[in-house]
């Protein structure tokens, strides 16, 4: 029995696990065999059976490899979480946030638009608003603008960018909340951001555990339900009149969480599932 981990390198080894970076899988090569098993190949030059895949890549490098591999995972008999299926399915910002828009879960109010010219001469902004670069997750390719001048500028850098890009009403929050469930385990934590800045995400000074409120935590749990995804990390913002949004799904978060090391949870969530 062998576990791969797709996307990571760092995890504790162990007997029968495996770690590849893309660019080690891209090099070293992974198969699909005649009977639906999955094979990746190592640096020693063979061929090793897959039993479990735990999938880690994400972002925007290496978008195309990332869909080739989890298509030949999703197409053998290999165990995958989250499910390479669904990752095919809802991978993306904006197909898994009108999947839990459908769902009837508070997601945040976003406009993606594709084409330079209908985000520079036909889309009219309200201030302020948050622009986002590309279909992804975390908290990177987006900035706040603020007014006319801004936005001007933002655009004529977004529009060589090539890519879908997203405007989204700026919510004034006053909590912001990162939601790791693994399996049935749920790990909240606050942020606080940095002086002088508004991503508590990408530039926190401060993190905390926190107790999540049990409304937090169904609404977690029906997301994960709604993508068939059983890790997941969810970013809430709560405005100033005491709402919660859901900012955003990453179907490959990360799994170490304030001073936690979330890792072995998911391992054996990799095993549990594959009885």
């Amino acid at each position: 029995m062998s576990t791969l981990v797709i996307g990571e390198t760092d995890w504790p080894t162990e007997k029968g696990l495996c770690c590849l970076s893309l660019a080690d899988l891209n090099r070293r090569g992974l198969m699909l065999c005649r009977d639906g098993k999955l094979k990746f190949h190592d640096a020693s030059g063979e061929w090793h059976e897959v039993d479990h895949v735990l999938w880690r890549a994400q972002g925007p490098r290496d978008a195309k490899l990332q869909h080739s591999a989890l298509s030949l995972v999703a197409a053998s008999s290999a165990e995958c979480v989250n499910s390479a299926s669904s990752l095919l399915q809802y991978g993306t910002r904006i197909l898994n946030h009108g999947a839990l828009r459908k769902g009837g879960l508070p997601v945040i109010t976003s406009c993606p638009i594709l084409g330079s010219n209908g985000l520079s001469y036909f889309y009219k902004a309200e201030f302020p608003s948050v622009l986002k670069v590309g279909d992804w997750h975390m908290g990177y390719g987006k900035c706040k603008v603020s007014n006319l001048e801004a936005w001007n500028d933002a655009v004529d850098m977004a529009a060589i960018a090539d890519e879908i890009v997203s405007v989204e009403p700026f919510i004034d929050y006053r909590r912001d909340l990162r939601v790791l469930l693994v399996g049935e385990d749920l790990i909240a934590v606050e942020r606080f951001p940095a002086s002088h800045q508004w991503k508590a995400n990408v530039c926190p000074s401060e993190i905390k555990r926190v107790e999540l409120l049990p409304e937090l935590a169904h609404m977690t749990r029906k997301a994960a339900a709604l993508l068939g995804m059983s890790i997941l990390g969810v970013d809430w913002i709560e405005d100033k009149k005491g709402a919660w949004h859901l900012l955003e799904v990453n179907p490959s978060p990360g799994l170490q969480m304030e001073e936690m090391d979330c890792r072995p949870l998911a391992l054996k969530l990799l095993q549990r599932n594959s009885h």
